[in-house]
C-alpha cells in the first residue's frame, strides 16, 4: 500500500524521531510491532549540547544548531508533514537539550492547523521506581541528567547491536564538577574526556532488553491515550505489525 492511500483511507499515525544517534531508532522499530506507525524522517541535530547533561560543545565532533535554527526546520518538518496529508503526528525527541525546542514549532503548526493533532513526548522515560532501579543500578543511581552514554545507552546498544559496542574500552568515568546549573564559557570540569557522565560500566543486553520493554510501553500507552487504536485495543496487542517507513 501507498503512503498516499493510506493517508486517504484512515487517520495515519506518524511519528517523528531524533535525534539519530540515538537508541531511537531501536525503540520505535519495537514499538511498531504493537501500532502500525509511519515512521518519518529522523531530525539529525538537534539544539547545543550542555556538558552537565550531554557531554558538551566542546565534545570532538559534536555538531549542533542553535535553538532558533532546530524550530524552524522542526516546524518546516511539521508543515510539510501536513501539508502531505497527516492529522495525528507524535514527536519523540531522545535529546534531553531539545526539550522545550520542540513543543515551541509543534505549537506554531497546531496554531495554524487546529485540525492537526500533534503530540509532543519530551519524557521518554518510564517511571525509574525503586523496583527498577534496583534492576538497572544495583549500586547507585547517579540520577538521568548524568546518565549520558552510560548504562541506559549502552545496555541498550549492547541489545540491539552489540558490534556498536566497544567494550574493552569501557571505564568508570565521572565529572570532578557536578552542579545544578551551567557556566559559559564551558567548564570542561562539568563534563568527561569520554563523554560519559557516569559510569557505562554495568551495562549489559539483559538491561537492555529490559530497559526497551519499559520504553516500549511508556511509548505505546502515550499513543493509546492520545490516538486510540479501534483495530487493537490497548492489552489485545499481538506485537506483529510492522511499519512503514516515510
Amino acid at each position: 500500500m501507498q503512503l498516499g492511500d493510506v493517508l486517504r483511507d484512515h487517520d495515519a499515525l506518524g511519528i517523528l524521531p531524533g535525534p539519530f544517534a540515538d537508541p531511537i531508532d531501536f525503540i520505535i522499530g519495537e514499538a511498531s510491532r504493537v501500532r502500525n506507525l509511519i515512521v518519518g524522517p529522523f531530525i539529525p541535530f538537534g539544539y547545543r549540547s550542555r556538558p552537565g547533561s550531554g557531554g558538551g560543545q566542546h565534545f570532538p565532533g559534536t555538531v549542533s544548531l542553535r535553538a532558533t535554527t532546530f524550530m524552524s526546520v522542526l516546524e518546516d518538518v511539521l508543515s510539510e508533514l501536513k501539508r502531505t496529508g497527516f492529522r495525528n503526528i507524535a514527536l519523540y525527541n531522545w535529546h534531553y537539550e531539545n526539550a522545550g525546542f520542540v513543543y515551541e514549532p509543534a505549537y506554531l503548526v497546531s496554531e495554524q492547523n487546529p485540525e492537526l493533532k500533534i503530540v509532543v513526548i519530551e519524557d521518554i522515560f518510564p517511571e525509574f521506581t525503586a523496583e527498577r532501579r534496583s534492576i538497572i543500578w544495583p549500586d547507585e543511581f547517579p540520577g538521568l541528567a548524568l546518565e549520558h552514554a552510560a548504562v541506559i545507552e549502552t545496555s541498550l546498544w549492547m541489545h540491539f547491536d552489540p558490534s556498536a559496542v566497544r567494550d574493552d574500552r569501557m571505564a568508570p568515568d565521572f565529572p570532578q564538577r557536578v552542579v545544578n546549573h551551567d557556566v559559559v564559557p564551558i567548564d570542561t570540569r562539568m563534563s568527561t574526556s569520554s563523554g560519559s557522565l557516569s559510569s557505562p560500566v554495568s551495562a549489559s543486553p539483559e538491561k537492555g532488553r529490559v530497559l526497551t520493554e519499559w520504553l516500549v510501553q511508556r511509548l505505546i500507552g502515550i499513543l493509546d491515550e492520545e490516538f486510540p487504536d479501534p483495530g487493537s485495543p490497548a492489552g489485545e496487542r499481538n506485537g506483529k505489525r510492522e511499519s512503514s517507513r516515510a
